[in-house]
């Protein structure tokens, strides 16, 4: 006889989770915008990070064509 109705998943090393939250569906959409604003915060800073390294790589490019002589005839490298 089963001594318990967890018994049957002891055979298999099933644990049954501890702890459930339940929350209502507004304070669920209120989790979600809040992650939401994090992960845009957190793109946001990486798009700027990217635009910065752009910036100095153009930067650097057209430093080496000046130095080299390789701009082109009319081409302008102060954008």
């Amino acid at each position: 006889m089963i001594s318990s109705p967890f018994a049957v998943f002891n055979q298999y090393d099933f644990k049954p989770r501890e702890k459930v939250y339940v929350v209502s569906d507004s304070m669920y959409a209120d989790y979600q915008k809040a992650e939401a604003l994090k992960q845009i915060q957190v793109l946001e800073s990486r798009a700027s990070e990217y635009r910065q390294a752009l910036d100095s790589l153009t930067s650097t490019i057209d430093g080496l064509k000046k130095e080299n002589g390789l701009l082109e005839p009319g081409e302008d490298t102060s954008k």
